[in-house]
């Protein structure tokens, strides 16, 4: 009976050759971390990366999913990829939201229950009247503010500012606050030119909403055209 010679690790590791540090056993190259292939000539940058919570790697770099951070995707922040708007703040994956604000992001803002004008300012008006005359010929023009809903006036100052001149700030405080109860309606503002000898003339007029959604309570709504500019001071309640 012939003899068969057995051959040992050596013999199979004589005609092979590993590459990039790898290293012969038993006849296949163990390859040192990063490289791949049948003599290691390949280089994997993720062969060595495992990647968790369903991270993938893209050249030796986890790409971790939404809420998950770290090398290895192995930690997780539910406020990661959660933005609290208007002054909130995350926590466990919730928006604690400031006072007046909701929704997911706190970027709802809670409509008041009230919008009181509590002060007019007005600081531009025309100083000529339609006709190209100025409205007093013998000074600058007494003015009077008047707020209206429809046909329905709501506000008229209780007395006009005396010879008003542009440019000043000319403010009405209304003692009694005027409470708006419809507060997405559009309103008039008109400003009057009074004179005892006559009716009040219209020197201009702006449309306006007391309250918008969007617009983070101001305590000054302002409003400007090219002849008339003027300020509403607001206050609101819930």
């Amino acid at each position: 009976m012939g003899m068969i010679a057995c051959q040992d690790d050596d013999d199979r590791c004589e005609d092979l050759t590993c590459f990039n540090g790898g290293v012969c056993l038993d006849g296949v190259c163990d390859c040192p971390p990063g490289y791949v292939g049948f003599n290691c000539q390949d280089y994997d940058a993720c062969d060595s990366t495992s990647c968790l919570n369903g991270g993938t790697c893209e050249m030796g770099i986890c790409d971790c999913p939404p809420g998950y951070s770290g090398i290895n995707c192995e930690d997780f922040d539910p406020c990661a990829d959660l933005t609290c708007e208007n002054g909130g703040t995350c926590l466990d994956g919730i928006c604690e939201c400031p006072p007046y604000y909701q929704g997911v992001t706190c970027s709802e803002q809670i409509t008041p229950s009230t919008v009181s004008l509590t002060a007019i300012r007005v600081t531009l008006f025309p100083t000529l009247d339609e006709n190209g005359l100025p409205w007093d010929m013998e000074s600058s023009p007494d003015i009077l503010p008047q707020i209206s809903k429809g046909n329905q006036v709501l506000y008229t100052a209780s007395s006009p500012s005396i010879n008003a001149n542009v440019g000043e700030n000319i403010t009405w405080t209304i003692s009694q606050p005027l409470n708006f109860s419809e507060l997405f309606d559009v309103h008039t503002f008109k400003l009057l030119e009074v004179d005892e000898s006559g009716e009040p003339r219209e020197m201009d007029r702006c449309f306006f909403s007391p309250y918008n959604s969007n617009n983070d309570f101001p305590t000054i709504l302002e409003f400007t055209s090219d002849s008339l500019s003027f300020k509403l001071l607001l206050e609101y309640t819930w």
